[in-house]
């Protein structure tokens, strides 16, 4: 004996139907961002013995490349030999160069910083060159001469990586430091 009326189980199982189609797949959706907060949440914790766990890479703090290249200067356009050192992600891929390869920290003629450059060979002042030009009209080119053309190769993959790579100098602020002076 049934107390429902004709079609009122059909209209229930219909209905049924339809909530729980839309029930799993909001509850596929659910289940997926509890699983990825619980790997979120997972991943912030240290276990030291759990072999699953990523290790902390170091910042690479090592220099690059040194040694001896040619440049020309930005007021007299003379050529001076001077010794490279291009500085890793630690240092923010800044290329410094100083006056001989001894006693490096009294020695530092000045910095590159390559962020806003593009570099290429350029063989226009020197055989084996490279020209580094700024994207804007504010700041200098440079122009950097090296011994053969493996030394201009390995350099130029240096310079190219600095500019891919270089922070902007200037203010902490990104957005403040994006855009140039007025």
């Amino acid at each position: 004996m049934s107390f429902m009326p004709d079609g009122a189980m059909d209209k229930i199982n219909e209905e049924c139907l339809n909530f729980t189609t839309k029930f799993s797949a909001f509850m596929l959706l659910g289940f997926f961002d509890v699983a990825i907060n619980m790997a979120k949440e997972k991943a912030n914790e240290k276990v030291e013995d759990d072999p699953q766990q990523l290790l902390e890479i170091p910042t690479p703090d090592w220099t690059i490349k040194s040694g001896f290249l040619m440049k020309e200067g930005g007021n007299y356009h003379s050529w001076k030999k001077r010794f490279f050192v291009a500085k890793n992600k630690a240092q923010d891929f800044v290329i410094e160069y100083y006056g001989s390869d001894k006693c490096l920290e009294k020695d530092l003629k000045g910095t590159i910083n390559c962020s806003g450059y593009r570099c290429a060979k350029d063989t226009s002042k020197k055989p084996f060159g490279i020209k580094l030009t700024p994207w804007d009209d504010e700041r200098r080119p440079w122009f950097i001469g090296c011994e053969d053309a493996k030394e201009q190769d390995e350099w130029l993959s240096v310079f190219e990586n600095a500019c891919w790579h270089a922070k902007p100098t200037g203010d902490k602020d990104p957005m403040v430091s994006w855009f140039p002076p007025a």
